[in-house]
């Protein structure tokens, strides 16, 4: 019975994302569940797909995770790994 109207902005989102990146340990991982049940959910939803692969893949890897027998817009992961940095030889 939560209120829907109420709901996280795209914008803030990454941000906060951003600066959840900068702090994470290598090895470590971030994980993002999108609603996109709704028109601002499919909006962030977008936003942080499109932010997301624009990662260096030699800095992060980045996966997305959705149901594909549920129906009406399932919430979604975006799961994001610091790559360990390789030592110099």
């Amino acid at each position: 019975k939560a209120d829907h109207k109420l709901t996280t902005k795209s914008d803030t989102t990454i941000e906060s994302i951003k600066k959840g990146l900068d702090m994470l340990c290598e090895n470590g991982i971030m994980i993002a569940v999108v609603y996109p049940g709704h028109e601002s959910g499919a909006q962030e939803k977008l936003a942080l797909e499109d932010f997301s692969s624009t990662l260096n893949q030699k800095e992060f890897s980045v996966v997305s995770i959705s149901f594909i027998n549920q129906v009406n817009n399932p919430p979604q992961m975006i799961c994001i790994e610091k790559v360990k940095k390789k030592k110099h030889q």
